[in-house]
């Protein structure tokens, strides 16, 4: 056998071709030139819980029914999962009409009532109350939740309740590209809104600038028909198509024509 560099760092992948004891024979020589963190055996042909057994001293000894490759593959990706940069949120991750919104605020604001009646209106549930936000390496946000507290959600009043098993699995889904965040906030009387929506505010997430809106919440104001507007006029946004700016541009070309006209009339005067 050539020599390898076998570290604390290093996973040995074996696949199983020829006869177990051969395998014994290649982990005796593996362990003649370090320690590896773990071996890996492919055993396609054995049943992983027989008495079949291989020694590695104090090195633990994992068996797999996958191909080494498809293996590898699983690994790196699991890997690379468990590297990516990720923060914890309080919110709740809807999926609307295709784009990931993150509803967020104070507690008892009315996210998950919201959250619900657009549950009732066909979107889907990704997780609520506490929302798990990755990383991937190309700089796109994903969201998921616990596996302790997916699928339900609370309602006061109600207490805690399944959302797979109340409107079925069409209504949930396991993670969702976070694309647009909205912060519910208590109407305040006196404090001046974004009427127009012209210029595009963002959060930064994790090194990465997310569209995000406040929506002040009072009691007249359907917030989840809200909502849904809001996701549509993203969507249009991705396509390029800005509602406000061009509503302002065509307001500015009246203005500049009403202007050539009453400079016209000056000249004729």
């Amino acid at each position: 056998m050539d020599e390898y560099n076998i570290n604390a760092d290093t996973i040995i992948l074996l696949s199983t071709k020829d006869h177990p004891y051969d395998i014994q024979r290649a982990i005796d020589e593996i362990l003649k030139w370090g320690k590896p963190a773990a071996i890996v055996i492919e055993l396609p042909r054995f049943d992983p819980s027989s008495c079949l057994r291989f020694d590695a001293r104090d090195i633990p000894v994992l068996y797999t029914t996958l191909e080494i490759p498809v293996f590898y593959k699983r690994l790196v990706e699991s890997i690379e999962v468990l590297r990516r940069p990720y923060i914890n949120m309080h919110g709740v991750l809807l999926d609307v009409h295709g784009l990931g919104v993150i509803l967020k605020g104070k507690s008892g604001i009315g996210k998950s009532e919201c959250a619900l009646e657009l549950i009732t209106r066909g979107h889907r549930l990704v997780c609520d109350d506490m929302i798990i936000v990755t990383r991937r390496s190309d700089n796109t946000l994903i969201g998921y939740g616990s596996d302790i507290i997916k699928y339900h959600m609370e309602i006061r009043g109600l207490g805690i309740i399944n959302v797979k098993d109340l409107f079925g699995i069409s209504t949930i889904r396991d993670s969702k590209k976070i694309e647009l965040i909205i912060e519910l906030v208590d109407w305040e009387k006196d404090k001046q809104y974004d009427r127009l929506g012209i210029e595009d505010k963002t959060i930064n997430i994790l090194g990465i600038e997310v569209p995000y809106i406040i929506l002040p919440v009072r009691s007249n104001r359907n917030i989840a028909t809200i909502v849904e507007v809001a996701a549509r006029n993203q969507l249009l946004k991705l396509k390029g198509f800005h509602s406000a700016r061009t509503f302002q541009k065509n307001i500015l070309d009246i203005i500049a024509k009403m202007g050539n006209i009453e400079r016209i009339k000056e000249k004729k005067d």
